[in-house]
Order: structure tokens, then C-alpha cells, then sequence
């Protein structure tokens, strides 16, 4: 069956950058050590699972600090100096995620004392530079943000929608009963068109609902 996502309207604000894989660097500064480490993440309890996991390899740790940021606006974002003085450490890895205009991003940057001082500002310059130097070797990423989409039909026509289903979604979930019953992720700013392709196979007979209901 010939693909029509070569007439799918992407546009550049349905896309997300991001980093591909986990990427982990060590930098010491005066005989501190800072182990960064950048993951790619979904939601929340994503990136706080990965943080737990963080803090338990590496509780012998001085600091463990970080920085998150998730969704295509930026808008859910949370930060920690974890013991540092403030605004020395979570700060500043935050915004060096901001630089490099990434979200969907977890950054952690542990550290082991290393005998000497470095100062509020020997702080801040270690911190940015230990984030920068993991996302220096990550590889960035874009990726359209999606959309849950349910979709509701009978036998007959789940063997008509299915081609479309496979190739065209990201199938999360599906459930037979009296009818079936499919859970689908799709690109943002894709919708109108699958829409239009679904209802024509099925004379419009197929339920759509956006959302994961």
C-alpha cells in the first residue's frame, strides 16, 4: 500500500528536539569529579524513576544535582542543587538544556569532592560545563510530538483500516470484544488527514476519539 506521509503537513512547532540515547561524560575540576549524564525521557514519573535509580548507584556521591525538562511548550521543568549552594548547580544545568533548545531531557550531574573549594562561581562554571560537554556528545534528535488517539470499529472494517493502522500509527493497544477496540499514538497536525482516510475506507462508521478513553 503506498505511504502518504510525504503529503503530511509537519510542521516545524509539532516537533520536538531531543537526544536520541543516554550519553555519559566525566569532567574534573580541581580534583573534583562530575559525572554527567543526559537521558531521554517522557513524562515525569520518567525522569523520577531515573533519578531514584541515579541517587542509588551513586549514594556514596557528594551531590547528586539535576535538571528536567519535558514537553513540546518546555512548560513542566524542575531543577535541584541537591546540597550545593543555591543556584549553583541545577540552575545552571537547566539552562544549559535551554541553550542547546532540547525538552524531553533528564540531566544529572553527580559529584565527589574533591578536597578543594571551587567557589560560587567555579560552581556554576563546572555545572554548565559538565552538562554541556554530555549534550556536546549526545545525538540531537527531532521527533514529532504525538497524539492518543482511539479508535472504535467493527471486524469488517478493522480488515480495511488495518494497512493504515500499521503503517501509519503507532499501535499502543488493541482490544477485541463485540468490537475492536485500538489505541493508537499519531504525529501532531497528522490527525485531518488519517481522519479523512479512516472514515472514507469505513463510510464513516468508525468511531475516533482523541485521547486515551
Amino acid at each position: 500500500m503506498k505511504n502518504d506521509k510525504k503529503n503530511i503537513d509537519f510542521t516545524r512547532n509539532h516537533f520536538k528536539r531531543t537526544i536520541e540515547g543516554t550519553v555519559k561524560v566525566e569532567l574534573v575540576v580541581k580534583n573534583s569529579k562530575f559525572i554527567a549524564q543526559a537521558f531521554p525521557v517522557v513524562n515525569i514519573d520518567d525522569a523520577n524513576s531515573i533519578l531514584l535509580n541515579v541517587k542509588r548507584r551513586y549514594s556514596d556521591a557528594t551531590h547528586n544535582c539535576f535538571a528536567y525538562v519535558i514537553g513540546l511548550e518546555k512548560n513542566i521543568y524542575k531543577f535541584s542543587d541537591d546540597g550545593e549552594p543555591s543556584g549553583t548547580a541545577g540552575k545552571p544545568i537547566l539552562q544549559t538544556i535551554h541553550h542547546f533548545n532540547l525538552t524531553d531531557i533528564l540531566v544529572i550531574v553527580t559529584r565527589y569532592f574533591g578536597g578543594v573549594k571551587l567557589g560560587a562561581s567555579g560552581l556554576v562554571r563546572a555545572y554548565s560545563n559538565a552538562t554541556k560537554l554530555a549534550l556536546d556528545n549526545a545525538r540531537i534528535v527531532e521527533k514529532p510530538d504525538e497524539l492518543f488517539v482511539t479508535l472504535e470499529t467493527n471486524f469488517n472494517d478493522y480488515k480495511r483500516i488495518k494497512p493504515i493502522v500499521q503503517n501509519e500509527m503507532n499501535v499502543i493497544e488493541e482490544t477485541f470484544t463485540d468490537f475492536v477496540k485500538i489505541l493508537v499514538k499519531i504525529p501532531l497536525g497528522t490527525e485531518h488527514i488519517l481522519v479523512d482516510k479512516l472514515n472514507n475506507l469505513t463510510s464513516g462508521r468508525i468511531k475516533i476519539k482523541f485521547g486515551n478513553v
